[in-house]
């Protein structure tokens, strides 16, 4: 069985009238539930986003089945508790742990009938560069066929549960898997939600 822990303060407003003077009283009131463990309730501010727009850097891919993190100068905004990581296109994680909804929306260019996977990844060894094998989520797989080639860019969506802690590093892969192949992510946005 879990302890829980109970925090109480008390909060009200009493305003009242006497002789034509007004009094106003105030004090607290909060209840906080917390497991052991835990930083309390859930953070549900906790959120970032990291973009590419009108990016024309393409993704060098060197081998048939390779995979690479997204290239592109990467924008932010709406980061709570995240911050651009200084070194590499991803988003560092500055709470203390929660579970999140990543959610990536992209549109991109590959070679004729190139077919393209791509991925959420999280790198949880702020040390360690970010690898797109080792730290690709295999839950948020997707493949597209880039088509004939023409000037039409093809469109996809991931969107998957993480958990993430203090420092873990979350980012955008692409993957080629028909040949060595480059791979233009033009437009990216990656959403991280609690």
């Amino acid at each position: 069985m879990t302890a829980v822990e109970i925090i109480k303060q008390q909060n009200a407003v009493v305003v009242t009238e006497e002789d034509s003077s007004i009094g106003i009283t105030t004090s607290n009131v909060s209840v906080l539930l917390t497991a052991p463990g835990t930083q309390g309730p859930p953070r549900s501010e906790d959120s970032g986003v990291i973009y590419l727009k009108n990016n024309t850097i393409p993704t060098p891919i060197s081998i048939a089945n390779g995979r690479a993190v997204a290239s592109g100068t990467m924008l932010t905004s709406s980061l709570v508790n995240f911050e651009k990581d200084a070194s590499t296109n991803s988003l560092k994680y500055k709470g203390t742990n929660g579970r999140f909804h990543a959610i990536a929306t992209f549109s991109f260019y590959s070679g004729s009938q190139d077919t393209c996977g791509f991925y959420i990844g999280v790198n949880r060894d702020a040390s360690s560069p970010l690898d797109a094998d080792a730290d690709r989520i295999s839950e948020s797989e997707i493949y597209v066929n880039a088509g004939t080639q023409s000037n039409q860019p093809k469109n996809g969506a991931i969107q998957v549960l993480v958990q993430l802690t203090t420092n873990d590093r979350i980012f955008f892969i692409v993957q080629n898997k028909t040949k060595s192949d480059d791979i233009l992510v033009e437009f990216m946005k990656l959403v991280v939600r609690s």
